[in-house]
């Protein structure tokens, strides 16, 4: 399922998730004809791995995140609400991506 992406920036960030969902739903309907389980059930088990998975990096930005998305979600939150929650959830996201770098950085001196 290779795929080329090829495009501005922004528009690679687009391509990139639309990917993204598309490994997402052919993995989910693997799971779902392999072990007759509802894709919801893939769905869930795999939001409470990723969170795990994600808390190996940084604990704080996780539960930044996932609180952002929270009120993201929430039909009660005011658009003023989900905008500040936005930015919280774009300012955790940019955290775990600058922890996760600096764990694969090789030690100077040793590459």
């Amino acid at each position: 399922m290779p795929m080329e992406i090829r495009s501005s920036k922004s528009d690679g960030a687009a391509a990139v998730r639309d990917y993204a969902n598309v490994c997402m739903l052919a993995a989910c309907e693997e799971f779902t004809h392999k072990t007759g389980a509802s894709g919801l059930s893939f769905m869930t088990i795999v939001m409470g791995m990723w969170s795990i998975q994600l808390t190996d990096i940084d604990k704080q930005s996780t539960q930044d995140m996932l609180e952002a998305l929270a009120v993201i979600v929430s039909p009660s939150a005011s658009v003023d609400e989900k905008e500040a929650a936005e930015k919280k959830r774009h300012e955790a996201v940019n955290k775990l991506f600058m922890i996760f770098d600096l764990k694969m950085a090789e030690p100077e001196g040793t590459g």
